[in-house]
């Protein structure tokens, strides 16, 4: 057995008051956090929890995007805190938030503080996880407008990514993490090209699992009916009423979904969803 913690969207955030902001999406992202962001997310939710993976004997943090408010260095440093603290082998991928500005994305600061050369050069990443188990990661994250938050499954991810995917043993599982779920229907926060993502993951049903952030809500759907992976949002871990993160413990025969929320300022198992994989 495999045991994954899933947290996404922590938000660290540093306001800044550098008068250049204002001609950069920083300003919004400012703003934004004065107005209403530093009321909605709580960083310390995040103090607990490097003792508690610990207690459940964790073995892998999965981070699906979005540690940062305004890609600002101050930030990813907290976030870079934050995970050194967890002492865990740790995957993480950019958000929309992670390349905010189109400096942060042309020059790729996410990466200076969270270094994976294939995922920063072709936006896929493949590693083992071992008892024939993977790890591919996607980084769909492009420079958007001031009032737009979409990722983009471009064309040459797709191609990459069914390249990865074919190289993969036959019979091995496949894990997939993206930042952007392929079923949202806000416009200003769609993964542009979602559904040639959906009819690649329909070619390979060993795609077991798919993890994202990006709505906030924590959020657990059973897609195989459709020729679908199962689909696991963990939730806004740092969100001040929707705080949640997942414990997904995989194995050759199926998985449990154990789903975490904050109550009274502790974490607590709310639900447990057991999955048998089909022959």
């Amino acid at each position: 057995m495999i045991r994954i913690a899933h947290i996404s969207d922590l938000h660290f955030a540093k306001i800044s008051f550098n008068p250049f902001q204002f001609f950069t999406k920083r300003w919004l992202g400012n703003f934004n956090s004065l107005l209403s962001r530093q009321k909605a997310f709580v960083p310390a939710h995040l103090t607990p929890l490097p003792s508690l993976f610990s207690e459940l004997e964790v073995d892998q943090l999965i981070i699906s995007g979005d540690l940062t408010t305004t890609s600002r260095d101050k930030e990813f440093a907290e976030a870079k805190k934050f995970t050194d603290t967890c002492k865990l082998s740790t995957f993480i991928i950019p958000g929309n938030h992670d390349h905010y500005t189109k400096k942060a994305y042309r020059d790729k600061i996410f990466y200076d503080y969270f270094p994976n050369a294939p995922l920063k050069s072709s936006g896929v990443s493949a590693t083992s996880l071992g008892s024939k188990w993977w790890l591919v990661g996607l980084d769909t994250t492009v420079a958007t407008p001031w009032f737009s938050s979409h990722g983009k499954f471009s064309i040459e991810i797709e191609k990459r990514l069914e390249v990865v995917l074919k190289d993969i043993p036959k019979g091995d599982s496949v894990l997939l993490v993206n930042h952007f779920p392929f079923f949202n229907n806000e416009i200003r926060k769609i993964l542009d090209r979602a559904d040639y993502l959906k009819r690649l993951l329909q070619q390979f049903p060993q795609v077991k699992l798919f993890l994202h952030g990006h709505t906030h809500r924590q959020t657990l759907a059973d897609l195989r009916g459709n020729q679908l992976p199962i689909i696991l949002d963990s939730g806004s871990t740092t969100h001040k009423y929707l705080g949640g993160w997942n414990l997904i413990d995989i194995s050759d025969q199926g998985c449990d979904v154990h789903m975490y929320q904050l109550k009274n300022s502790s974490w607590e198992k709310t639900k447990t969803s057991s999955f048998t994989w089909e022959p």
